[in-house]
């Protein structure tokens, strides 16, 4: 067993974000964990935004292990979990890292979460259960978020022979009270996913310096999260075009929402005293920003409409509805942010976001009565299927809105000027350069390098009002950083670009 200090962890916090390109992988996910000391209610959590290859995901109910659990699957397939909580109030999901090595046989990624699902009623077990299969071997590179009914969420990195434990609920180690990850980790010094972790980051401080970690802040302001590389949130919806996608499209390739996002879950834990089932497993299936969270609970098999008997209708509309905002094979890691919220304010993310708003208020009272010691597994049920219903049956409004309704976001010529960045950028040797005018009359764009000599002069001349682009061919000049520079009669904007040879 290998053990590693949180202060590695928050080093890393504390230095400048760094910036790398990520890996694009079929099984990546941004994950965290969370103590008591860090959430709303004290309760711990931990979550996770699934990005995978395999387009159906479905809620199943486990029953031939020692203990009964709930989870995550690709559908039609019980060899593996990817986000689960058992009838103890254990709780596991992951996040592969590239950056630590698997071993060659024993149990993977997927087949080990479904094993200590099975197996194990606290992290204590989880942690048991690697000491022994250090020693035989595991084909493992992930970090594996654990909560159990005790109070503790932990992270544990781990390769096929080794681990390395973080806990969140270690105040000296951990005082923030959460442990955030995507695809690296502090053992093997990867980057990759840094674009995610680096937002998700400035995310988390914002909820804790707001008291604000909650199953509802999560969904709603993290796991739908769309920002640039550099951790800049994109306008829903966006007036313009990027790197020459069409108007109002936004790249979700290293955002923490994907095109590749596929479902999404947050396990909220109890209190002392409290009973295991009253273990929350909040289960969005499908793109974030296509479908609605709902509340499961470890007394039963979850609706029919949730699993893959034969399929799950949740995720079958939400595949229905992704197809109406993806980019298509042309744009295939573009998402349409008009078809997400119009330039009047409506459109389906406030359609699905006043449903899940209902079933959250409703899960939150219904719970507090709960906790009270007046659950039923009856009730709980009942609750299940009440709440799939209702997003389900939002979901089918919203596609259909979606097949009828012409919600293209109209171009418009905004009230002042716009510059926006190059594209490509970094480029070599031609990039191309876009602005807008608000009202025709004399415009120059000017380019300069770091030491301020102009170097080219790309647009001097009267332009019409509305969306205008230039090029550059910067093959005469050296590798740098420049700056080109718009000017008009009353406004002056400039934006850095990079030559990279």
């Amino acid at each position: 067993m290998k053990h590693a200090g949180l202060f590695l962890l928050f080093a890393l916090f504390s230095t400048p974000f760094l910036s790398a390109q990520s890996i694009p992988g079929q099984e990546e996910c941004t994950i965290g964990a969370a103590s008591g000391r860090a959430t709303k209610d004290g309760r711990p959590m931990i979550w996770k935004t699934r990005d995978t290859g395999e387009d159906d995901n479905a809620v199943a109910l486990f029953t031939s292990f020692p203990i009964p659990f709930l989870a995550v699957v690709d559908a039609g397939n019980r060899t593996s979990s990817w986000m689960s909580l058992n009838a103890r109030g254990f709780a596991i999901l992951n996040s592969i890292a590239y950056d630590l090595t698997a071993g060659s046989s024993g149990l993977s990624n997927g087949t080990l979460m479904a094993y200590a699902s099975g197996n194990c009623a606290t992290v204590a077990d989880f942690e048991h259960l690697l000491d022994s299969t250090n020693v035989t071997g595991r084909r493992t590179n992930a970090n594996f978020v654990v909560m159990d009914s005790t109070g503790v969420a932990a992270i544990f990195e781990t390769a096929g022979n080794a681990y390395w434990k973080f806990d969140a609920t270690d105040s000296v180690a951990c005082p923030a009270g959460y442990i955030l990850r995507t695809n690296f980790t502090v053992t093997g010094g990867g980057l990759n996913g840094i674009e995610r972790f680096n937002r998700t980051t400035t995310l988390f401080q914002s909820f804790s310096a707001g008291d604000s970690i909650t199953p509802k802040t999560i969904f709603r302001h993290q796991t739908r999260d769309f920002a640039d590389p550099s951790g800049v949130p994109y306008a829903i919806p966006y007036p313009g075009s990027i790197y020459g996608a069409p108007y109002g499209f936004i790249p979700a390739n290293l955002t923490i929402c994907r095109t590749i996002s596929r479902s999404a879950a947050v396990m909220q834990g109890i209190l002392p005293g409290e009973t295991a089932a009253m273990s929350t497993f909040w289960v969005l299936l499908g793109c974030p920003v296509a479908g609605i969270a709902v509340p499961y609970w470890n007394v039963g098999p979850p609706p029919t409409k949730a699993t893959d008997a034969p399929y799950a209708m949740l995720t079958d509309t939400s595949k229905a509805i992704f197809n109406k905002i993806w980019g298509g094979s042309s744009w295939s890691t573009y998402i349409n942010s008009s078809r997400l919220r119009n330039a009047n304010g409506t459109g389906l993310l406030p359609t699905l976001y006043t449903t899940e708003d209902q079933i959250f208020h409703s899960a939150d009272s219904l719970l507090a009565l709960w906790r009270t010691g007046q659950a039923t597994s009856s009730a709980m049920l009942a609750a299940e299927g009440t709440y799939v219903d209702l997003a389900l049956n939002t979901m089918r409004s919203a596609l259909q809105t979606l097949n009828t309704t012409d919600v293209e976001l109209v171009e418009f010529v905004p009230a002042g000027l716009a510059l926006e960045q190059n594209y490509p950028n970094p480029f070599n040797p031609m990039t191309i350069i876009d602005f807008r005018l608000a009202i025709g009359g004399a415009a120059k764009i000017t380019v300069v390098d770091v030491l301020g000599r102009e170097v080219a002069v790309l647009v001097d001349e009267v332009k019409p009002a509305g969306r205008h682009s230039v090029s550059w061919n910067a093959g005469d000049q050296p590798s740098g950083v420049y700056f080109y520079t718009i000017q008009t009669s009353d406004f002056r904007e400039t934006k850095r670009m990079m030559l990279v040879r």
